[in-house]
Formats: structure tokens, C-alpha cells, sequence
């Protein structure tokens, strides 16, 4: 007599697929690995390379941590991922900086005080804590 109540035997990815799936960022709610596996095979019978997707996945990944959705339901479903859209193929360039002007400059802004002619960033900084200061404004430092 035979056990039919066996427990099914777990697949084993490749090895480059293991490490890929490592790398992909992490996403909210459900994310298929057998489904994910499926496009990532299809994509390489196509001839797609192993390293564009990977890199792909490094773009991606930098560009969700730079836009603060990794762990998020932003994050796209792997499947998606390596499909037929080939969005590893995308640049994921990353948004870029907007300079953060430093409070005593948004005030110098809202109080319309310019800087000098030959005037130090330090000595305009002073002179706008100075005139906030000699109008009893709060948080004058």
C-alpha cells in the first residue's frame, strides 16, 4: 500500500534565478514567484540576457528605494516585471534632487531681503537672523 498524503516536493529554481529573485525589491501583498520564474524563462528563450535583466532589476530597485516604495504595493509584481513589456529594459532613472534652501533663506525670501553686492553667504545669513531678531520674530536663530 502506497501513502497518496505525500507533501509536494518544493521546486528548485535555478540558481541565477534565486539570486535575482533576492535582488528584486521587496512589494506589499502578493508577489508569484512560479509566475515570475514563467516570464523570466520566457524572456531568456527569446534571448534576452541574464545580466540586462539583472541590471534592470538594480535599476529598478535604486530607483524604488530613491522614491521610498520599497515594501509598498507600488512596487511592481515581478511577473510584470520580467513580461513581455520588458520593463527591465527601462532606464529607472532617478528623480532628481530638489536643493533643499535652508530656513533662514526661505525668510530672507518671505521678507524680500536680497543679498549684497560682495556679501558673504554667512554675512547674509547673519543680517537676515539679525532683521528678524530686531523685529521680534520668533524663532529668530
Amino acid at each position: 500500500m502506497t501513502d497518496k498524503t505525500q507533501t509536494p516536493t518544493k521546486f528548485n529554481y535555478p540558481e541565477a534565478f534565486e539570486a535575482l529573485w533576492k535582488l528584486y525589491p521587496q512589494r506589499e501583498g502578493g508577489n508569484n514567484k512560479k509566475k515570475a520564474f514563467k516570464a523570466y524563462s520566457a524572456r531568456i528563450k527569446q534571448n534576452h540576457l541574464h545580466v540586462n535583466i539583472e541590471n534592470g532589476v538594480l535599476r529598478y530597485k535604486a530607483f524604488m528605494d530613491a522614491t521610498g516604495k520599497i515594501g509598498s504595493e507600488f512596487v511592481m509584481m515581478a511577473a510584470t516585471f520580467f513580461g513581455p513589456d520588458e520593463h527591465f529594459y527601462e532606464p529607472w532613472d532617478l528623480p532628481k534632487e530638489k536643493p533643499k534652501s535652508e530656513a533662514w533663506e526661505q525668510k530672507a525670501l518671505r521678507l524680500n531681503i536680497d543679498p549684497r553686492p560682495g556679501e558673504s553667504m554667512d554675512e547674509y545669513k547673519q543680517r537676515v537672523m539679525q532683521h528678524r531678531e530686531d523685529q521680534g520674530m520668533p524663532d529668530a536663530k
